[in-house]
């Protein structure tokens, strides 16, 4: 999850914490999914960031996590089972970085 500011927000996107309004009063729960009316209200309220699910603030970059992959799987090149899996994993990772959203 990751605090963004509703300038960021798409509509689809899912609320990972409460959203409230600087008095307290919690507009939105978590697991509510914004859409553009809902965007568009919570605006007109004030609030300017909400925390949303299936964003890492830590998330690394695809080479960065290849690379590692590449380390981990360094003295297994003759073995290909290993290398199969190595291969899988390195799809997926290939794969998640096409769609973000996931």
């Amino acid at each position: 999850m990751k605090k963004i500011s509703l300038t960021q927000v798409e509509a689809g996107q899912i609320v990972a914490r409460p959203v409230a309004t600087s008095g307290g009063m919690v507009m939105m729960q978590p697991g509510a999914q914004l859409t553009a009316e809902i965007i568009g209200r919570l605006t007109n309220l004030g609030i300017d960031t909400v925390w949303v699910e299936g964003i890492s603030e830590d998330a690394k970059p695809v080479d960065v996590l290849l690379a590692e992959l590449d380390r981990r799987f360094t003295g297994h090149e003759d073995d290909p089972l290993m290398m199969a899996l190595k291969a899988v994993v390195a799809g997926c990772m290939t794969l998640g970085a096409s769609n973000p959203r996931d």
